[in-house]
């Protein structure tokens, strides 16, 4: 009996009798499993209000879609927080960003150096463009050494020191130029952007967002403007997270901007204000 038991258990052990069938080698080909994939750490948006200073470049088109992305050469810090390059960085829609695509054929990138303005959206970093100029131009003209400062942060002068930025470029920065509504159609197709100061008029979330001015005999009933994503606009939506589709008063700041027959406003100042029974609608 025991000689039979024995036996038994000699051509188990040898023959894998009882044993856990191994396992099929992986396919080399097989996608990972999402709980096996690290999630990248959470990205800490540049500082809104932050400028690019004539950053290289490139500015591609998404196919079949009028989304712009730039895709910085050089990692961008402003001092506080570092974004990545060759990490996209949406396009607001603007006057800037019009010339830019005519610039480029169909699905086709430009490569530039860019001077535009950061802004955040629900923890999004996008970039209103101001000026540009294309790199055949800058290599052709510029000495070959790199410049420093690009993806840097700009530092604040001292009130007595000139500003490292030019001059043209500020200006483009904080347009001067405040706008009659009554003239924007003229005015927004010859020159460039321009300021809206405290005008009052409604904010509508649903559909929009879009901000119309109040008319009050300026001819200006039909006109409104698309509100460009930024922290203001964050702001308003939260505000009027309850309001539902109905419209608000508001008393806006900002800057207009004209891309491809429409008009925008990168909200600067946005205040509620009420009517307290008095005859303005």
């Amino acid at each position: 009996m025991k000689i039979g038991l024995t036996c038994c258990l000699i051509l188990g052990l040898t023959f894998g009798v009882g044993a856990q069938p191994a396992s099929a080698p992986s396919d080399p080909n097989a996608p990972i499993e999402k709980t096996r994939s690290l999630k990248p750490a959470r990205k800490v948006p540049l500082r809104d209000g932050f400028v690019l200073n004539g950053c290289s470049g490139v500015v591609k088109r998404v196919p079949n879609q009028d989304r712009w992305f730039f895709i910085p050469e050089t990692e961008i810090t402003d001092g506080r927080t570092t974004h990545a390059s060759e990490y996209p960085l949406e396009l607001l829609p603007c006057s800037t960003l019009e010339k830019i695509g005519a610039m480029a054929e169909t699905d086709k990138a430009v490569l530039l150096r860019l001077w535009a303005r950061v802004v955040m959206y629900r923890n999004e970093n996008f970039l209103y463009p101001v000026y540009f100029i294309p790199t055949s131009l800058v290599d052709e003209a510029a000495p070959t050494t790199p410049d420093q400062t690009q993806g840097r942060a700009v530092p604040i002068p001292e009130p007595n020191e000139p500003s490292i930025i030019p001059a043209n470029i500020r200006s483009l920065l904080k347009p001067k130029q405040v706008i009659n509504l009554g003239k924007i159609r003229t005015m927004l197709e010859v020159e460039n952007d321009a300021v809206l100061a405290n005008r009052t008029g409604f904010i509508t979330i649903q559909p929009g967002p879009d901000f119309r001015p109040d008319g009050f005999g300026r001819n200006v009933e039909d006109l409104s403007f698309s509100l460009l994503r930024c922290t203001g606009l964050e702001t308003i939506e939260s505000q009027l997270a309850s309001a539902g589709p109905s419209r608000q008063r508001y008393k806006v700041a900002g800057i207009i901007t004209r891309y491809k027959g429409r008009y925008y406003l990168l909200l600067q100042r946005a205040t509620r204000t009420y009517t307290h029974g008095n005859f303005t609608p």
